[in-house]
């Protein structure tokens, strides 16, 4: 089977897993006094706790944004943009910094000081993201995410953070590993509060994942891509009638049903073409295509290349 069977349990921790997100904690920043650093565009998701001190944040043509202990924020790529104590103090790079601590013997995951660096700290991080298997988390969230140090959801944020730098100072035994996976958290905790502001979120796969009534019918298509779903079977599992289960999916999805149901299997394939050595055919069938001809051709359809052509090209990026 294509399906792992933790599959159909969590939308939103299926779309995840596909998307083979990795977490890294990129360096801290301690600062004083007056300074500006300007910070290039992130490759993928950028996001940063600020763990003492305040600081502005301005985005490539935006306003200015003040940020205080506690807070978080993350940065989809977009823009590159500004952090300083003073909006008018000369900028400097930020490649450079972290350049010359990686050359000053640093470890992958550096402390740049400016001043005596006891009146600011940050600690960053990024989410490696390709273009294709994040589309869905692409396409829907916003350049800039930042959630308050004060608000009441940031609790389990403030303990994460506390975490990571517990873990970065004292260098235990599997304090690598450790690292990677609370970063990870913390940025799902992120992405989960901000979801939860469901008016905020256009209209997505990530909007409909968080929507109560269409869970169930999300669930099923999610552990099942293989079966033939019909709109009744779906409707009947989210407890509504047919008319209104595909208003509202489509509302809040952005696409049918069934569409939906046919990215999601596009999603597995592409995944399975990118780690499943065996010829399409001996699992095209997990999928809902009775033949290796209709699999071809919905997957070009979809995707503009054959599921060869892709195969392919994954091999040559990698």
């Amino acid at each position: 089977m294509i399906e792992s069977s933790e599959i159909g349990v969590d939308p939103l921790s299926d779309l995840i897993r596909v998307a083979e997100l990795q977490t890294v904690v990129s360096g801290e920043l301690r600062a004083s006094g007056a300074w500006s650093l300007r910070m290039p565009r992130p490759e993928g998701l950028k996001f940063f706790a600020i763990l003492r001190g305040r600081a502005w944040l301005q985005l490539e043509g935006g306003e200015p944004l003040a940020l205080g202990p506690g807070d978080v924020v993350v940065l989809h790529w977009d823009r590159s943009f500004l952090l300083a104590s003073d909006l008018a103090a000369p900028e400097q790079d930020v490649r450079v910094l972290f350049r010359e601590a990686y050359e000053a013997g640093a470890s992958r995951s550096p402390v740049v000081t400016l001043g005596d660096g006891s009146e600011f700290q940050q600690l960053g991080g990024h989410v490696q993201l390709d273009a294709e298997r994040g589309l869905p988390l692409a396409e829907v969230l916003p350049p800039l995410i930042h959630l308050r140090g004060d608000a009441p959801e940031t609790p389990v944020l403030r303990w994460l953070v506390e975490r990571l730098v517990h873990e970065r100072g004292a260098a235990q035994s599997g304090h690598v590993l450790m690292t990677e996976q609370l970063a990870q958290i913390l940025f799902l905790q992120a992405l989960r509060i901000h979801l939860a502001h469901g008016d905020q979120v256009p209209p997505s796969w990530l909007r409909a994942m968080t929507d109560e009534r269409l869970q169930p019918a999300l669930r099923r298509m999610h552990a099942e891509p293989g079966r033939d779903w019909q709109l009744e079977e779906l409707a009947s599992a989210a407890a509504m009638s047919r008319t209104g289960f595909a208003v509202r999916f489509k509302a809040l999805a952005g696409v049918s049903p069934l569409a939906y149901l046919t990215q999601w299997r596009m999603q597995l394939a592409r995944r399975a073409l990118r780690r499943d050595p065996r010829p399409f055919g001996a699992w095209c069938a997990d999928l809902g295509y009775a033949s290796e001809s209709a699999f071809s051709h919905a997957f070009k359809r979809v995707t503009g290349l054959s599921p060869a052509q892709y195969r392919v090209g994954r091999q040559v990026a990698v």
